[in-house]
């Protein structure tokens, strides 16, 4: 786990008349969205890379797929599809390069739709944090 530790005031820690420090861990999370990551990829007659994807941020799909197998980005076309509630997820490359890189040995497009349990599984790991409280009387 990683764990972080808070800043305080050390002025304000002298005039405490109470300090109390304590660790929390949070368990894994997940946002919990209804539709399930998934995506379309083609490589068309004009050698484009299109791809059907529900990622709220299409430029950056673009980039990240231009980055990782150099494919020149006006040869890359993402069609942005509904996200539906994503709560903080579908915005990074998840099913996109697995789906290229069996469109480009196959010479077929490819669709891949995660289940749910594929989904919560790599949820993201707890954190841990230590906190240093001071309270002081009102007067």
């Amino acid at each position: 786990m990683m764990c972080s530790r808070a800043a305080m005031s050390t002025a304000g820690f002298a005039q405490a008349d109470v300090i109390v420090e304590n660790t929390f861990t949070v368990p894994r999370v997940h946002q919990s969205f209804l539709e399930p990551h998934c995506c379309l990829v083609w490589i068309d007659e004009r050698e484009r890379v299109q791809m059907w994807s529900p990622n709220k941020v299409p430029h950056g799909l673009k980039e990240s797929m231009s980055q990782a197998f150099g494919i020149p980005k006006e040869k890359i076309r993402v069609n942005p599809v509904a996200i539906g509630g994503d709560f903080g997820g579908k915005g990074a490359p998840i099913d996109e390069p697995i789906c290229y890189l069996l469109a480009i040995r196959s010479g077929r497009p490819v669709k891949m739709v995660m289940e749910y349990r594929e989904e919560f599984s790599p949820a993201r790991r707890g954190m841990c944090g230590d906190y240093e409280v001071e309270n002081r009387r009102q007067t």
